[in-house]
C-alpha cells in the first residue's frame, strides 16, 4: 500500500544541490521570490518512508536566466529536500573577531578551535553571501572589511528543528535566570577561557600603557540548515579601532588599527601558550566534576576581561575567590586568601609578600564597592591591571597544578584524586598533606611532588 502525493514547494535557494553557484551577475538586493517546484513522492504506508517517484516541474518565471540557463533537475532537487528533511543535526560554525590584535600566520589550529584570517571567497562560501544578495538582502553585506581580521573558529552540531526554535510561554512567564559571563555564546567562552590566560600586556603599546582587551564586536554563526533564513549581515560597523589612511594630508580610506601586532617570534609563542594550556585544562576537566572549580573560576575571570572600568576589579577579585576561597577555616577570609595567594610566590619571600599586601589592597577597594560605603578610593586602570595579573597568576598556577596531577592519575600513579579542599589547604600547612606535597622548581613554576608508597 502506498500514496501518491503531488507536491508544490519552495525551493531553499542555499541548495548547493539545485546550482545557484553558476548564477550570473545579477543586481543585489532585487528581493525576488525563491523558485517554486512541483514533484511527485511516494509514501510507503509500510516502511513509513518517503521516495521520489518521479520530478514534473522546473524552476519558472525569470529564475531560468538567474540560472544562467541550466535547468535543474527536479527529482535530484526533491531527493536533496527529503535528504534535508530526514536530517537530525545542523553544522553550525561560528566566527568571532578578534579585533585589536594582529598575527603573522593565518592560521593557528588548537584542535577544539582555531584562529585564522579568512579569505573573502572562504567568507562568500560559508555565509552564502551569493544567495543572500538574491533572495535575503538583509544578510548581505561585503566580506571585504571581514578579512581585516583573526577570527576564533568553532564547529558545534545541534538537533534540527524545522519549527520555531523559542518557547513561546517563555516570552510570556518568563524563565529561569542563569550567570551570564559575557555577551557571547558558551561555544565561544570555552576557547577564550584558553587565550585569556596570555599575558596580552607584554605586548602591547608599552609595559605601562592598559590595552584592556581586544575587542569581539559580534559573533558570525553559520549553519547548514537550508529551512532557515540566515541571520542578518554581520554588522561591520561595530568595529572600533579603525584608523584612517592619510596621503599628503588627504583621507584616502581607512585600515584596521593594531593595539596588539605580534612578531613572527610571538605569533610563535603565543601559539606554543595556547595549546599547552588548551591541552592543561582538556586534562582537568577529564577528571569530571571534581575540579570543575577551576571553570568556575575561569567564568569569573572571563567576566572581568570583558568587563568595563571598576567591574573588572570586582570581578577580578571574585575570580581569585573561586581558585583559593573555602569554608571551615579558623582565620578570615581576607587573610585566607592573601595566605593563599602568598603561597604562589612562596619560592621568593619578597614577591610573596608583595602579592599579599597588593591583595589586601585591591580587596579593600572591591568590599568598598560592594558593601555600600562611601568610595572615597583613587582608583586608576594600573589598579584594574594588577587586579588582572593577580588572578591571571593564580590561575596558571592552578591550572599547570592540577594538570601536572591529572597527567600523573592518567599514569596511576596517584592511588585517589585530590579533592579541591585538600588541595587549597596545603598552602596553609607544613609538611605533607594526604602523601601530596608541594615543591618549586627551579622554573619559578609550581609543580606537585607526587610521593608515592
Amino acid at each position: 500500500m502506498g500514496a501518491i502525493l503531488l507536491l508544490r514547494c519552495f525551493l531553499p535557494p542555499r541548495l548547493p544541490e539545485i546550482g545557484l553557484r553558476s548564477l550570473k551577475k545579477t543586481r543585489p538586493g532585487t528581493g525576488l521570490s525563491r523558485p517554486a517546484l512541483t514533484f511527485l513522492v511516494r509514501r510507503d504506508t509500510a516502511s513509513e518512508t518517503w521516495e521520489v517517484r518521479s520530478g514534473i516541474g522546473c524552476v519558472v518565471g525569470g529564475h531560468t536566466s538567474l540560472l544562467g540557463g541550466v535547468q535543474p533537475k527536479p527529482v535530484e532537487v526533491a531527493e536533496a529536500l527529503l535528504k534535508d528533511v530526514r536530517a537530525t543535526e545542523d553544522r553550525v560554525v561560528l566566527l568571532a573577531p578578534l579585533e585589536g590584535i594582529g598575527f603573522t600566520k593565518t592560521e593557528m589550529d588548537f584542535g577544539d578551535f582555531q584562529i585564522l584570517q579568512p579569505k573573502a571567497e572562504q567568507l562568500e562560501v560559508l555565509l552564502g553571501m551569493l544567495a543572500n544578495r538574491i533572495f535575503y538582502p538583509h544578510a548581505a553585506t561585503s566580506t571585504k572589511r571581514l578579512t581585516d581580521h583573526w577570527y576564533i573558529r568553532c564547529e558545534m552540531r545541534k538537533d534540527r528543528k524545522l519549527g520555531p526554535t523559542y518557547d513561546p510561554l517563555a516570552l510570556v512567564f518568563g524563565g529561569p535566570v542563569l550567570p551570564e559571563y559575557t555577551h557571547l555564546p558558551p561555544r565561544i567562552e570555552a576557547p577564550l577561557k584558553s587565550l585569556i590566560l596570555w599575558d596580552e600586556q607584554r605586548y602591547g603599546l608599552g609595559i605601562d600603557f592598559w590595552i584592556g582587551f581586544v575587542s569581539i564586536p559580534f559573533v558570525i554563526v553559520a549553519q547548514d540548515n537550508p529551512f532557515k533564513a540566515p541571520r542578518p549581515a554581520p554588522p561591520i560597523g561595530d568595529f572600533r579601532f579603525y584608523q584612517p589612511i592619510m596621503i599628503d594630508g588627504q583621507e584616502v580610506g581607512e585600515e584596521p588599527g593594531r593595539l596588539i601586532d605580534l612578531t613572527a617570534e610571538d605569533t610563535v609563542r603565543f601559539e606554543v601558550f595556547i595549546r599547552k594550556v588548551t591541552v592543561q585544562l582538556q586534562k582537568i576537566r577529564s577528571m569530571g566534576e571534581l575540579w570543575e572549580f577551576v571553570d568556575h573560576g575561569l567564568n569569573y575571570l572571563l567576566k572581568g576581561f570583558f568587563s568595563d572600568g571598576l567591574d573588572q576589579l570586582i570581578w577580578h577579585i571574585v575570580a581569585l575567590e573561586a581558585f583559593l576561597g573555602g569554608k571551615d577555616s579558623d582565620i578570615s577570609l581576607t587573610e585566607q586568601l592573601s595566605k593563599r595567594v602568598a603561597a604562589i610566590y612562596s619560592g621568593d619571600s619578597g614577591r610573596s609578600e608583595a602579592a599579599s599586601k597588593e591583595f589586601k589592597d585591591l580587596y579593600k577597594i572591591r568590599c568598598a564597592l560592594v558593601h555600600g560605603r562611601p568610595f572615597k578610593a583613587e582608583v586608576d586602570s594600573d589598579h584594574l591591571w594588577r587586579a588582572r595579573k593577580l588572578a591571571r597568576t593564580v590561575a596558571i598556577r592552578i591550572v599547570d597544578i592540577l594538570s601536572q596531577l591529572a597527567e600523573e592519575a592518567e599514569k596511576g600513579r596517584l592511588t585517589r584524586i585530590p579533592k579541591r579542599e585538600e588541595i587549597l589547604s596545603m598552602p596553609d600547612a607544613e609538611g605533607v598533606r594526604a602523601r601530596l606535597g608541594w615543591c618549586h622548581g627551579s622554573s619559578q613554576v609550581w609543580s606537585f611532588r607526587i610521593e608515592c608508597g
